[in-house]
């Protein structure tokens, strides 16, 4: 059976690109409990990574549970010693914290374990000196967890992507490798060879909304079809990759018709009212971590047919504003207020943005004359070691520096700056990221995320001043090179 199991979770792997993921990573974090589900994966991957790269097992004591929630730790402990894989644990009254966040146990409970998981995830990265997006995180999840997120989504009155369940993969660092087999297959196997695992008691209790879903919805589903797991497994792959081609049209839209990170309302009135809602619920998602609802993005969508004027107050303290073009902001973002859009031509030399706190320097900006001045007669504000060194002076309050090359020859059109949009999204690290998300990892605070430089081209995003440049536009010694400078105030 062992070979069986092994040859599915390969094969899965291989086919939904985990595999691909796991040959580029050093390293691979678990999620280990002690359960059944993630005892297995973790014996998995013990058995199936190259011994080259590192196996982290993490496990959160949510103290829920007392001396049971000990005992669980212990065991993971003995059983990662006793196989020779690293195991760090954390202990988190999740209660007291649930309470203290006005959260339930479970959502708690969960964000709880992101976060430790992303505290191993930069250790791991420090430690082995990659960049973090290199260190993949992987969860126990099986195809009755998928049955149960599904129907939980039904009853929510989920959306069409409700129904993809629990992808194999998420963010590019989350990865769901035993998604293909059963919690039944899993537990025959580990109880065939005498493994021994941790139970939670509260599993068995109807406390949750997923136990109640698990006991009794599931049970009378398997009843009807013994092979539920698979019914939904296929289910979930068909609305996926429906899903999947929806995105490419909406992206495809918003790139083509975005102008300044602003989306004009006159390219999404005669939209198909499924593109509409996608678009709706992509610009939203762009400005916050929750989801639209269906209400509202009715609500909007029916502003926008009619071509009605306007604001509507969302969740999240989120305002959706309709003119000219719609836009997604935060009602209390005074910061977005006091400094306007703004965007203005990278000019050869140094660029003055006194009002906002920095200073631009650029050398190597490709000069195009016009029908006055040809290139020699354009006056340059040149940067001379003399600058320099009047910019970095104690007399100056300019001291802070960072600085990149890129390659001009990968650069489109003009060069330009401007300030933050809602709607942001900066290639690196081999995925579009949103610049939001980057901004509130980072901890750069909300008051001072408007006046950061955004450096553009006509394709979007070049730079931004303490992250990486885009992909593919890094100076490498060949082609000619653009130097920018960013100084800012003490």
């Amino acid at each position: 059976m062992k070979k069986e199991l092994f040859s599915r979770v390969k094969e899965y792997c291989l086919k939904t690109g985990i595999a691909s993921l796991i040959d580029d990573s050093p390293a691979v974090i678990v999620g280990f409990s002690g359960g059944a589900d993630s005892l297995f994966l973790l014996s998995y991957l013990k058995e199936t990574l190259p011994e080259e790269k590192l196996l982290l097992a993490v496990h959160l004591n949510h103290m829920l549970r007392g001396e049971e929630a000990d005992r669980d730790e212990s065991f993971c402990e003995s059983f990662c010693t006793g196989h020779g894989i690293r195991f760090v644990s954390e202990k988190v009254d999740v209660y007291s914290v649930s309470k203290q966040e006005k959260k339930g146990i479970e959502e708690c409970a969960r964000d709880i374990r992101y976060t430790l998981f992303g505290k191993c995830r930069k250790s791991l990265a420090k430690e082995l000196s990659v960049p973090e997006e290199k260190i993949l995180i992987a969860t126990a999840h099986n195809s009755d967890d998928n049955v149960e997120t599904v129907i939980f989504n039904i009853t929510r009155g989920s959306s069409a992507s409700g129904l993809c369940g629990i992808p194999p993969i998420r963010d590019g660092k989350y990865i769901r490798p035993i998604l293909c087999l059963s919690s039944l297959e899993i537990r025959k196997y580990l109880e065939e060879n005498n493994v021994d695992f941790v139970f939670d008691s509260t599993n068995a209790e109807n406390d949750y909304t997923r136990n109640r879903i698990r006991h009794n919805v599931v049970t009378e589903l398997r009843a009807i079809n013994p092979s539920v797991e698979k019914a939904f497994s296929r289910l979930s792959e068909a609305v996926r990759r429906d899903e999947d081609y929806f995105e490419a049209v909406v992206s495809d839209l918003l790139d083509c018709k975005r102008e300044n990170g602003e989306m004009p309302l006159p390219a999404l009135r005669n939209a198909h009212p499924s593109i509409l809602s996608r678009v709706l619920s992509k610009l939203y998602s762009e400005v916050s971590n929750g989801s639209l609802s269906s209400v509202h993005i009715a609500d909007i969508a029916d502003m926008i047919t009619k071509g009605k004027r306007g604001e509507l107050h969302l969740p999240e303290k989120i305002t959706v504003s309709l003119g000219e073009d719609i836009r997604f902001f935060f009602e209390n973002d005074k910061q977005r207020e006091g400094i306007p859009p703004f965007r203005k031509e990278l000019k050869e030399g140094i660029n003055c943005f006194g009002d906002l706190g920095f200073i631009l320097s650029a050398d190597g900006i490709e000069i195009v004359p016009d029908a006055k001045n040809d290139e020699s007669s354009v006056k340059k504000a040149e940067i001379t070691e003399e600058n320099k060194a009047n910019l970095q002076s104690s007399d100056n309050v300019y001291t802070s520096l960072i600085n990149i090359s890129l390659n001009n020859d990968k650069i489109k059109g003009t060069v330009f700056v401007r300030n933050r949009r809602e709607s942001d999204v900066y290639f690196i690290g081999g995925h579009h990221r949103k610049v939001k998300k980057l901004f509130c990892d980072k901890k750069i605070p909300r008051e001072k995320r408007d006046a950061l430089p955004i450096i553009c081209d006509e394709e979007g995003i070049l730079w931004i001043p303490g992250f990486p440049p885009r992909d593919g536009c890094v100076y490498k010694g060949e082609g000619k090179k653009l130097t920018i400078c960013y100084y800012s105030e003490k």
